[in-house]
């Protein structure tokens, strides 16, 4: 009765992808909240789609006071349809879901038969038709129509618990400039969210309020490889988590507490 359960969805963001895991935000959240416990249920490039079903089918059941469905701009497009992940359509303005639960490879391969007329022409010409407008842009198109009734639901649920649902938004990260398409579909997103009466929090917002620059960072390399940092570095995580701190604050959630400058010290893997 006096812990305040934060459930954390999202993807490699979320998961902590790139740094040791105790740096992860979902972590330094529950370090920044009196009596808070954090579940984090990240997990590595899944999309918006898997976020969802993590949250209807798994987070639910630990009662959580406060649900964070923290989606960066590429989540939005992952929910693309695959043999072995579930299928959403939308029929009569309602969310359908198929392929529920997906077949296993051992089912797939079995149950395999070669289709009986095949046609590469035929391919290209419904490939085109499909995606005249481009990939890209057609697969946020499916993405944003199916995201419209998952937050219908997950609010519906949410008011009907008494939970608070925060969707974090994670619209940049180390060497990770959007585009302008990906800018749009922010700029869509947060209409659906505001036109629903659903909080939200910018990630941009945030660093702009802490006077953290990404960009400051871009040389840093990742922990488990020698490459650039294409997620965020332990400061970026925890300013984020800091960042949801404040929201939560503000909302009337948690008590208000005193708020960090950080400094990482990487020759002691320290925050």
């Amino acid at each position: 009765a006096n812990i305040t359960r934060i459930v954390a969805l999202g993807d490699s963001f979320t998961y902590g992808d790139e740094a040791p895991l105790r740096f992860a935000w979902p972590y330094v959240l529950e370090t920044l909240v009196d009596k808070s416990e954090v579940l984090n249920m990240g997990i590595r490039g899944v999309g918006i789609d898997v976020m969802y079903l993590k949250w209807k089918y798994e987070a639910l059941s630990f009662n959580p006071d406060v649900v964070v469905y923290a989606i960066f701009t590429d989540d939005i497009q992952r929910i693309n349809p695959c043999i072995y992940k579930p299928k959403f359509n939308i029929v009569d303005g309602k969310l359908v879901i198929t392929n529920l639960p997906p077949p296993n490879l051992t089912d797939i391969f079995l149950n395999y038969k070669p289709p009986k007329f095949e046609s590469f022409l035929f391919k290209h010409i419904i490939y085109n038709i499909r995606y005249f407008r481009g990939v890209e842009e057609t697969m946020y198109r499916y993405g944003l129509k199916a995201l419209n009734p998952i937050l219908e639901d997950m609010k519906s649920r949410s008011e009907k618990d008494d939970t608070y649902l925060l969707v974090l938004l994670i619209t940049e990260a180390n060497n990770n400039v959007p585009s302008p398409l990906k800018a749009d579909i922010t700029r869509q997103l947060k209409d659906m969210l505001e036109e629903k009466n659903i909080a939200y929090a910018d990630s941009s917002d945030i660093f702009r309020k802490e006077s953290y620059n990404l960009k400051d960072e871009d040389s840093m390399h990742g922990f488990s490889r020698e490459s650039p940092v294409g997620h965020l570095t332990p400061r970026g995580y925890a300013y984020l988590a800091q960042g949801i701190k404040n929201n939560l604050e503000e909302a009337g959630i948690v008590k208000k507490s005193k708020n960090f400058h950080y400094l990482w010290v990487s020759n002691y893997y320290k925050l």
